[in-house]
């Protein structure tokens, strides 16, 4: 598989963060948590169908990122009483030597996940979500453009978590960066 799925059992007590860090990841994971309130009592689906949570984990490696969001698969089950997974990519799990290739794989992902109780994790993120190239020359640039082109419909049309992870968040094209619902930075 071009993904790897597993049932971290990781407490976010453990992660050590700043309490207005973690106080800010929960509110960003609230709109799913509370999805039936705000779909049926508050008819958010009006303003936006696809509640979704898009979080972007920034810092140095080392400063806890993957257990975080380890922990966010197991606060969501102890939030919802749901069994929640744990999907990570990396991108070079995802990039193929063949165009197009990329794009399928990570439609793929995406589809796994759909309708499941599915935490996304995109470690290396700034490959995925870097800035859209401009003056295409290569085939490569081409296939990179794609990737990125897919992975805002996919985000556009999900209704989970999505969470990316960075050394390098300045390398983010902007159309991204304006889906976060939340932007953490992670510390030494």
């Amino acid at each position: 598989a071009d993904y790897n799925v597993e049932h971290p059992n990781i407490s976010l007590d453990r992660v050590i963060l700043p309490d207005s860090s973690k106080e800010q990841l929960k509110m960003a994971l609230s709109a799913v948590i509370h999805r039936d309130y705000l779909i049926n009592t508050i008819g958010w689906n009006e303003i936006d169908p696809n509640l979704r949570s898009i979080i972007n984990f920034y810092g140095p490696p080392g400063t806890g990122k993957t257990m975080t969001a380890r922990a966010i698969a197991t606060f969501m089950t102890q939030q919802t009483g749901l069994p929640y997974e744990l999907m990570s990519l990396n991108y070079s799990e995802i990039k193929s030597k063949y165009v197009g290739d990329a794009p399928k794989k990570l439609e793929k992902a995406f589809n796994y996940a759909t309708g499941k109780n599915v935490i996304m994790f995109f470690d290396e993120a700034d490959s995925f979500l870097g800035k859209r190239i401009s003056n295409v020359e290569h085939g490569s640039d081409q296939a990179i453009n794609s990737l990125r082109s897919t992975m805002l419909i996919q985000l556009e049309q999900y209704t989970g978590v999505v969470i990316f992870a960075t050394n390098l968040t300045c390398n983010y094209d902007k159309a991204f960066k304006t889906r976060f619902l939340a932007e953490i930075e992670f510390k030494l």
